[in-house]
């Protein structure tokens, strides 16, 4: 009899073993997950951030006040070469403003920006602005 009671006691220490190994595994795919999702909100919030750049590099040279063409270019603003950021500047329309704002000697001019920003492992946000410039006639 006491044979039978060493068997069992060593059949519940194996499977009290099993079943620690695969909480213990369990709970490494968790970290695991968690530390791959955290990466990936990394990547993108980088990309958020580089389209924000973007946006504000093409409202820096609109503030500007300078007849201003349409263009496509990219930008690295960030030592890293695999980061970049695509700007779009578009011109919507020229308009004079009605006779009750200043009697047409300003115009409006819409604009169209879309900036998008490229992180690592193909991350990428884009975003869009609408811009209304307001000028003199004579500077257009």
């Amino acid at each position: 009899m006491p044979r039978r009671r060493d068997g069992f006691a060593l059949l519940l220490v194996l499977a009290l073993v099993a079943v620690i190994g695969l909480y213990a595994a369990a709970t490494l795919r968790d970290a695991l997950l968690g530390t791959l999702l955290a990466g990936t909100r990394v990547r993108q919030q980088r990309a958020f951030v580089l389209a924000e750049l973007g946006i504000d590099d093409a409202l820096q040279e609109l503030a500007a006040g300078t007849a201003v063409a349409d263009y496509t270019r990219e930008l690295h603003p960030l030592p890293d070469a695999s980061e970049s950021v695509t700007v779009e500047l578009r011109a919507v329309s020229t308009t004079a403003l009605p006779m009750g704002f200043s009697a047409g000697r300003l115009v409006a001019q819409r604009f169209e920006l879309h900036s998008t920003g490229h992180a690592a492992r193909g991350a990428r946000v884009t975003q869009v602005q609408g811009v209304l410039r307001v000028l003199p006639a004579d500077a257009t």
